[in-house]
């Protein structure tokens, strides 16, 4: 029996395999482990996977995961499965691996994260060779839910949007700049908390000022990230993520000025991952 995992910043998908294919398939919530001491990682680890699976029967654990880079990150994850799948060989690889996987099997081509944060780098089809530095919601993630929430709550906080706009968001998220600020600066997930504004920016899409802030995020996701791949304008560029998905016409609208086209949006890559690991059998 095996396990894959891809892990975000929001949510976990689990798929458990036995020999006769997919057995169990659940969610979690997201394992990135910047975002737990490591305390509080194993615990919530523990509590995504206990009763799902007889922990015992359990011989490979493939887990791909946002924040998994560093190899200290790695180290601690693979820690928590160990513990966890004692019996277990357990490989923890970056999430963007995971898509590129998911994307392009053993092809090479340009992989683009877009969910809660982003990332973005060039895969041989064996491995990540290059990628452009994640720096997170704060100085980064661009193209990203966390970045578009941001910049919508900005926005709004500034008075700039239309008035109907302002009150619609005010009374549906029942905001005040202290809820806001809280929301960010003492939540335990503020990039999660930023992100789930962008449902209304889809429920808006149709307001030019909603298309704007989701364009304007996609050209810097081009201007800090994709311009610094050539490939893009030879190869495959694919996408992974629900952000990508939901917004997929602006984010072709905003790359077409480019000469890029992209050639696959997928917004969970599980699956991908559940065949690249059967055809390795």
């Amino acid at each position: 029996m095996k396990i894959i995992a891809d892990s975000g910043s929001t949510k976990t998908h689990w798929k458990v395999i036995d020999s006769k294919g997919v057995c169990c398939d659940f969610l979690s919530l997201g394992l990135n482990p910047y975002h737990f001491s490591l305390q509080d990682y194993a615990k919530a680890m523990r509590g995504a996977v206990q009763h799902k699976v007889n922990h015992n029967s359990v011989k490979e654990v493939f887990f791909y995961g946002a924040g998994c880079a560093s190899s200290e990150n790695r180290r601690q994850v693979s820690g928590c499965l160990h513990q966890l799948f004692p019996k277990a060989q357990i490989k923890v690889y970056t999430d963007l691996l995971g898509a590129a996987r998911a994307l392009f099997g053993n092809s090479p081509g340009v992989v683009v994260v877009l969910g809660t944060g982003a990332s973005v780098g060039y895969f041989t089809g064996t491995e990540i060779q290059r990628k452009t530095a994640s720096l997170g919601y704060i100085l980064g993630d661009e193209g990203s839910g966390a970045h578009m929430g941001k910049e919508l709550l900005r926005k709004w906080a500034y008075g700039e949007l239309l008035p109907e706009l302002s009150q619609k968001l005010t009374s549906q998220f029942n905001l005040s700049v202290d809820a806001v600020l809280n929301g960010i600066y003492t939540n335990d997930y503020p990039a999660r908390f930023m992100a789930k504004f962008t449902s209304f920016l889809a429920e808006n899409i149709s307001y030019d000022q909603m298309q704007q802030i989701v364009k304007n995020s996609f050209t810097e996701l081009y201007n800090n990230h994709l311009v610094r791949y050539p490939e893009c304008k030879t190869g495959p560029i694919g996408v992974v993520g629900s952000i990508g998905k939901v917004f997929a016409p602006q984010l072709n609208a905003v790359l077409n000025q480019y000469s890029i086209l992209v050639a696959n949006i997928i917004q969970y890559p599980i699956d991908g991952l559940v065949d690249f690991h059967s055809q390795l059998q």
